[in-house]
Protein backbone atom coordinates (compact mmCIF):
# COMPACT_ATOMS: atom_id res chain seq x y z
CA UNK A 1 0.00 0.00 0.00
CA UNK A 2 1.56 3.34 -1.02
CA UNK A 3 1.70 6.49 1.09
CA UNK A 4 -1.07 8.19 -0.91
CA UNK A 5 -3.53 5.38 -0.21
CA UNK A 6 -2.67 5.36 3.52
CA UNK A 7 -3.07 9.13 3.75
CA UNK A 8 -6.41 9.06 1.94
CA UNK A 9 -7.82 6.38 4.23
CA UNK A 10 -6.69 8.33 7.30
CA UNK A 11 -8.48 11.41 6.01
CA UNK A 12 -11.68 9.41 5.55
CA UNK A 13 -11.55 8.19 9.15
CA UNK A 14 -10.96 11.71 10.45
CA UNK A 15 -13.78 13.05 8.31
CA UNK A 16 -16.19 10.46 9.65
CA UNK A 17 -15.13 11.33 13.22
CA UNK A 18 -15.74 15.03 12.60
CA UNK A 19 -19.09 14.25 10.98
CA UNK A 20 -20.22 12.31 14.11
CA UNK A 21 -19.30 15.22 16.39
CA UNK A 22 -21.16 17.62 14.13
CA UNK A 23 -24.27 15.47 14.42
CA UNK A 24 -24.04 15.76 18.23
CA UNK A 25 -23.65 19.53 18.00
CA UNK A 26 -26.66 19.73 15.70
CA UNK A 27 -28.81 17.94 18.27
CA UNK A 28 -27.60 20.30 21.00
CA UNK A 29 -28.23 23.34 18.84
CA UNK A 30 -31.74 22.14 18.08
CA UNK A 31 -32.60 22.31 21.78
CA UNK A 32 -31.45 25.91 22.02
CA UNK A 33 -33.76 28.84 21.52
CA UNK A 34 -32.40 32.35 21.19
CA UNK A 35 -34.86 35.20 21.14
CA UNK A 36 -32.24 37.85 20.54
CA UNK A 37 -31.98 38.82 16.85
CA UNK A 38 -28.20 38.96 17.20
CA UNK A 39 -28.04 35.25 17.85
CA UNK A 40 -28.96 32.33 15.64
CA UNK A 41 -32.28 30.63 16.20
CA UNK A 42 -32.83 26.95 16.82
CA UNK A 43 -33.78 26.54 13.13
CA UNK A 44 -30.67 28.23 11.74
CA UNK A 45 -28.16 26.05 13.59
CA UNK A 46 -29.17 22.73 12.00
CA UNK A 47 -29.42 24.39 8.56
CA UNK A 48 -25.86 25.71 8.79
CA UNK A 49 -24.51 22.39 9.96
CA UNK A 50 -26.43 20.61 7.20
CA UNK A 51 -24.70 22.70 4.55
CA UNK A 52 -21.31 21.90 6.03
CA UNK A 53 -22.19 18.23 6.22
CA UNK A 54 -23.18 18.24 2.55
CA UNK A 55 -19.76 19.55 1.52
CA UNK A 56 -18.06 17.13 3.88
CA UNK A 57 -19.96 14.18 2.39
CA UNK A 58 -18.97 15.38 -1.05
CA UNK A 59 -15.29 15.47 -0.06
CA UNK A 60 -15.58 11.99 1.46
CA UNK A 61 -17.13 10.68 -1.78
CA UNK A 62 -14.29 12.15 -3.83
CA UNK A 63 -11.71 10.56 -1.54
CA UNK A 64 -13.49 7.20 -1.82
CA UNK A 65 -13.40 7.42 -5.60
CA UNK A 66 -9.68 8.14 -5.35
CA UNK A 67 -9.21 5.03 -3.24
CA UNK A 68 -11.10 2.93 -5.77
CA UNK A 69 -8.98 4.32 -8.62
CA UNK A 70 -5.79 3.67 -6.68
CA UNK A 71 -6.86 0.09 -6.01
CA UNK A 72 -7.63 -0.49 -9.69
CA UNK A 73 -4.20 0.84 -10.65
CA UNK A 74 -2.54 -1.48 -8.13
CA UNK A 75 -4.46 -4.46 -9.52
CA UNK A 76 -3.56 -3.54 -13.10
CA UNK A 77 0.13 -3.19 -12.23
CA UNK A 78 0.09 -6.53 -10.44
CA UNK A 79 -1.54 -8.27 -13.39
CA UNK A 80 0.78 -6.68 -15.94
CA UNK A 81 3.82 -7.74 -13.92
CA UNK A 82 2.84 -11.38 -14.43
CA UNK A 83 3.17 -11.04 -18.20
CA UNK A 84 6.37 -9.02 -18.40
CA UNK A 85 8.95 -10.50 -20.76
CA UNK A 86 12.41 -10.62 -19.27
CA UNK A 87 14.07 -12.32 -22.23
CA UNK A 88 14.87 -10.94 -25.67
CA UNK A 89 11.62 -10.69 -27.66
CA UNK A 90 11.27 -12.71 -30.83
CA UNK A 91 10.85 -10.97 -34.20
CA UNK A 92 7.23 -10.17 -35.00
CA UNK A 93 5.85 -12.27 -37.88
CA UNK A 94 4.91 -10.35 -41.00
CA UNK A 95 1.29 -11.48 -40.54
CA UNK A 96 1.18 -9.46 -37.30
CA UNK A 97 2.55 -6.25 -38.76
CA UNK A 98 0.46 -3.16 -39.42
CA UNK A 99 -1.49 -2.80 -42.63
CA UNK A 100 1.07 -0.81 -44.60
CA UNK A 101 4.11 -2.78 -43.37
CA UNK A 102 2.42 -6.12 -43.99
CA UNK A 103 1.65 -5.14 -47.56
CA UNK A 104 5.20 -3.97 -48.18
CA UNK A 105 6.50 -7.47 -47.39
CA UNK A 106 4.85 -8.87 -50.49
CA UNK A 107 5.10 -5.73 -52.61
CA UNK A 108 7.43 -6.94 -55.35
CA UNK A 109 5.29 -9.99 -56.10
CA UNK A 110 2.06 -8.01 -56.20
CA UNK A 111 3.60 -5.36 -58.45
CA UNK A 112 4.26 -8.08 -61.01
CA UNK A 113 0.85 -9.70 -60.57
CA UNK A 114 -1.22 -6.52 -61.09
CA UNK A 115 1.19 -4.85 -63.52
CA UNK A 116 0.62 -1.50 -61.80
CA UNK A 117 2.50 1.36 -63.50
CA UNK A 118 5.24 2.93 -61.39
CA UNK A 119 4.63 6.64 -60.92
CA UNK A 120 7.64 8.96 -60.91
CA UNK A 121 7.90 12.60 -59.88
CA UNK A 122 10.11 13.39 -62.86
CA UNK A 123 8.76 16.35 -64.81
CA UNK A 124 5.91 16.98 -62.35
CA UNK A 125 5.19 20.14 -60.40
CA UNK A 126 7.09 20.06 -57.12
CA UNK A 127 5.00 20.26 -53.95
CA UNK A 128 6.25 20.70 -50.41
CA UNK A 129 3.67 18.85 -48.35
CA UNK A 130 3.34 19.62 -44.66
CA UNK A 131 3.02 16.82 -42.13
CA UNK A 132 -0.74 17.46 -42.09
CA UNK A 133 -0.89 17.19 -45.89
CA UNK A 134 1.04 13.92 -45.73
CA UNK A 135 -1.38 12.62 -43.10
CA UNK A 136 -4.38 13.34 -45.36
CA UNK A 137 -2.58 11.77 -48.32
CA UNK A 138 -1.75 8.68 -46.28
CA UNK A 139 -5.37 8.32 -45.15
CA UNK A 140 -6.65 8.54 -48.73
CA UNK A 141 -3.96 6.15 -49.94
CA UNK A 142 -4.88 3.55 -47.32
CA UNK A 143 -8.60 3.91 -48.06
CA UNK A 144 -7.97 3.24 -51.77
CA UNK A 145 -5.64 0.39 -50.86
CA UNK A 146 -8.31 -1.38 -48.81
CA UNK A 147 -10.69 -1.27 -51.75
CA UNK A 148 -8.05 -2.25 -54.31
CA UNK A 149 -6.56 -5.01 -52.14
CA UNK A 150 -3.08 -3.69 -52.90
CA UNK A 151 -0.70 -1.08 -51.53
CA UNK A 152 2.22 0.82 -53.01
CA UNK A 153 5.77 0.41 -51.72
CA UNK A 154 6.34 4.18 -51.78
CA UNK A 155 7.37 5.67 -48.45
CA UNK A 156 5.66 8.32 -46.33
CA UNK A 157 7.46 11.22 -48.06
CA UNK A 158 6.31 9.90 -51.46
CA UNK A 159 2.78 9.30 -50.27
CA UNK A 160 1.11 11.13 -53.14
CA UNK A 161 2.92 9.05 -55.75
CA UNK A 162 1.94 5.95 -53.79
CA UNK A 163 -1.69 7.08 -53.71
CA UNK A 164 -1.72 7.43 -57.50
CA UNK A 165 -0.17 3.98 -57.91
CA UNK A 166 -2.92 2.56 -55.68
CA UNK A 167 -5.43 4.40 -57.89
CA UNK A 168 -4.07 2.53 -60.90
CA UNK A 169 -4.45 -0.74 -59.00
CA UNK A 170 -8.03 0.17 -58.12
CA UNK A 171 -8.87 0.51 -61.80
CA UNK A 172 -7.48 -2.91 -62.76
CA UNK A 173 -10.17 -5.41 -63.78
CA UNK A 174 -13.07 -3.01 -63.15
CA UNK A 175 -15.41 -1.26 -65.53
CA UNK A 176 -15.93 2.50 -65.28
CA UNK A 177 -19.13 2.03 -63.26
CA UNK A 178 -17.39 -0.42 -60.92
CA UNK A 179 -14.51 2.00 -60.38
CA UNK A 180 -16.91 4.80 -59.49
CA UNK A 181 -18.84 2.56 -57.10
CA UNK A 182 -15.60 1.40 -55.46
CA UNK A 183 -14.55 4.98 -54.70
CA UNK A 184 -17.99 5.81 -53.28
CA UNK A 185 -17.48 3.04 -50.72
CA UNK A 186 -14.88 5.24 -49.06
CA UNK A 187 -17.20 8.24 -48.72
CA UNK A 188 -19.11 8.67 -45.44
CA UNK A 189 -22.76 7.65 -45.32
CA UNK A 190 -25.11 10.62 -45.00
CA UNK A 191 -28.48 10.06 -43.26
CA UNK A 192 -31.63 11.14 -45.05
CA UNK A 193 -32.53 13.67 -42.37
CA UNK A 194 -29.36 15.63 -43.19
CA UNK A 195 -30.77 16.94 -46.48
CA UNK A 196 -34.03 17.90 -44.76
CA UNK A 197 -32.23 19.65 -41.93
CA UNK A 198 -29.77 21.40 -44.26
CA UNK A 199 -31.54 22.01 -47.59
CA UNK A 200 -29.78 23.67 -50.50
CA UNK A 201 -29.10 27.37 -50.23
CA UNK A 202 -26.98 29.83 -52.17
CA UNK A 203 -25.18 30.63 -48.94
CA UNK A 204 -24.34 26.94 -48.52
CA UNK A 205 -22.95 26.77 -52.07
CA UNK A 206 -20.65 29.71 -51.41
CA UNK A 207 -19.59 28.23 -48.07
CA UNK A 208 -18.58 24.93 -49.71
CA UNK A 209 -16.59 26.86 -52.30
CA UNK A 210 -14.67 28.74 -49.61
CA UNK A 211 -13.99 25.56 -47.61
CA UNK A 212 -12.47 23.66 -50.55
CA UNK A 213 -9.23 25.71 -50.88
CA UNK A 214 -8.69 25.44 -47.13
CA UNK A 215 -8.88 21.67 -46.85
CA UNK A 216 -8.22 20.09 -50.26
CA UNK A 217 -5.15 21.75 -51.75
CA UNK A 218 -3.15 18.69 -50.72
CA UNK A 219 -5.24 16.72 -53.24
CA UNK A 220 -5.76 19.10 -56.16
CA UNK A 221 -3.09 21.75 -55.72
CA UNK A 222 -3.49 25.55 -55.56
CA UNK A 223 -7.01 26.83 -56.11
CA UNK A 224 -9.10 29.93 -55.50
CA UNK A 225 -12.73 31.02 -55.27
CA UNK A 226 -14.35 32.98 -58.09
CA UNK A 227 -17.76 34.30 -59.10
CA UNK A 228 -19.94 32.31 -61.46
CA UNK A 229 -23.24 32.90 -63.22
CA UNK A 230 -25.82 30.22 -62.43
CA UNK A 231 -29.13 30.97 -64.11
CA UNK A 232 -30.02 34.54 -63.24
CA UNK A 233 -27.88 34.57 -60.09
CA UNK A 234 -24.26 35.50 -59.59
CA UNK A 235 -22.66 33.48 -56.83
CA UNK A 236 -19.16 33.25 -55.46
CA UNK A 237 -19.35 29.47 -55.53
CA UNK A 238 -16.80 28.43 -58.15
CA UNK A 239 -13.46 26.92 -57.24
CA UNK A 240 -10.79 27.33 -59.90
CA UNK A 241 -8.08 24.68 -59.68
CA UNK A 242 -5.10 26.10 -61.51
CA UNK A 243 -3.40 22.80 -62.29
CA UNK A 244 -4.93 19.68 -60.81
CA UNK A 245 -2.26 17.74 -58.97
CA UNK A 246 -4.16 14.47 -59.24
CA UNK A 247 -4.68 14.78 -63.00
CA UNK A 248 -1.07 15.83 -63.60
CA UNK A 249 0.40 13.02 -61.49
CA UNK A 250 -1.85 10.30 -62.88
CA UNK A 251 -1.81 11.52 -66.47
CA UNK A 252 -4.98 9.52 -66.98
CA UNK A 253 -8.36 10.68 -68.25
CA UNK A 254 -10.20 7.67 -66.89
CA UNK A 255 -8.71 8.11 -63.43
CA UNK A 256 -9.79 11.75 -63.35
CA UNK A 257 -13.35 10.96 -64.42
CA UNK A 258 -14.00 7.64 -62.67
CA UNK A 259 -12.11 8.14 -59.41
CA UNK A 260 -12.60 11.86 -58.87
CA UNK A 261 -15.15 13.74 -60.97
CA UNK A 262 -18.11 11.34 -61.07
CA UNK A 263 -17.94 10.07 -57.45
CA UNK A 264 -17.47 13.59 -56.06
CA UNK A 265 -20.32 15.00 -58.13
CA UNK A 266 -22.61 12.18 -57.03
CA UNK A 267 -21.71 12.49 -53.35
CA UNK A 268 -22.37 16.21 -53.15
CA UNK A 269 -25.41 16.27 -55.43
CA UNK A 270 -27.23 13.10 -54.33
CA UNK A 271 -25.98 12.50 -50.78
CA UNK A 272 -25.50 16.03 -49.43
CA UNK A 273 -28.13 17.73 -51.58
CA UNK A 274 -25.54 20.25 -52.81
CA UNK A 275 -25.38 20.33 -56.63
CA UNK A 276 -21.82 20.21 -57.90
CA UNK A 277 -20.49 20.23 -61.44
CA UNK A 278 -16.81 19.58 -62.12
CA UNK A 279 -15.34 20.59 -65.47
CA UNK A 280 -11.74 19.41 -65.98
CA UNK A 281 -9.66 20.90 -68.76
CA UNK A 282 -7.45 18.18 -70.22
CA UNK A 283 -5.36 20.68 -72.17
CA UNK A 284 -3.92 22.78 -69.33
CA UNK A 285 -4.93 20.34 -66.53
CA UNK A 286 -7.04 22.96 -64.77
CA UNK A 287 -10.51 22.30 -63.38
CA UNK A 288 -13.65 24.19 -62.40
CA UNK A 289 -15.79 23.11 -59.45
CA UNK A 290 -19.14 24.89 -59.49
CA UNK A 291 -21.22 24.47 -56.34
CA UNK A 292 -24.91 25.11 -56.94
CA UNK A 293 -24.89 23.87 -60.56
CA UNK A 294 -26.34 20.43 -61.30
CA UNK A 295 -24.12 18.15 -63.41
CA UNK A 296 -25.44 16.77 -66.71
CA UNK A 297 -25.78 13.00 -67.24
CA UNK A 298 -22.38 11.49 -67.92
CA UNK A 299 -23.41 10.44 -71.43
CA UNK A 300 -24.06 14.11 -72.28
CA UNK A 301 -21.00 15.42 -70.46
CA UNK A 302 -18.14 16.51 -72.76
CA UNK A 303 -15.69 14.34 -70.79
CA UNK A 304 -17.45 11.22 -72.12
CA UNK A 305 -15.74 11.84 -75.47
CA UNK A 306 -12.35 12.78 -74.05
CA UNK A 307 -9.38 10.83 -75.33
CA UNK A 308 -6.30 9.69 -73.45
CA UNK A 309 -3.63 12.11 -72.35
CA UNK A 310 -0.22 11.82 -73.93
CA UNK A 311 1.33 11.27 -70.51
CA UNK A 312 -0.93 8.34 -69.63
CA UNK A 313 1.37 5.39 -68.74
CA UNK A 314 -1.03 2.89 -70.30
CA UNK A 315 -2.50 5.11 -72.98
CA UNK A 316 -3.75 4.58 -76.45
CA UNK A 317 -4.72 7.40 -78.74
CA UNK A 318 -8.24 6.10 -79.15
CA UNK A 319 -11.18 8.45 -78.64
CA UNK A 320 -12.84 8.28 -76.23
CA UNK A 321 -10.56 6.94 -73.52
CA UNK A 322 -11.22 3.19 -73.18
CA UNK A 323 -11.25 3.50 -69.38
CA UNK A 324 -14.42 5.57 -69.57
CA UNK A 325 -16.41 2.53 -70.67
Amino acid sequence: MDIHTTLARTVVKKARHVSWHQDVEVERAASCNYDDDKHMTAYDYPKTWRIQETFLDLRITIIKLGLIGSSLVEMAELRCSRFRIHSTPKPIPSSHLGHSKRLRVRMAQENNDLNVPTVSSSGLTEYRDSWLDLAFIDGCRKAFGRVAGWQSSKGWDEGYLGMVEVSHALMRGRSAAEQQAAVLQGFPRVPEWFRKLFPYSDWGAELNAHITPLFFQWLVGPCEVAEVQIGDKTLKSEVQIKKCRYLETSGCTGMCVNLCKVPTQYFFTSELGMPLYMEPNFEDLSCRMVFGQSPPPLAKDPVALQGCLSSCPSSSKSIPCPKLK
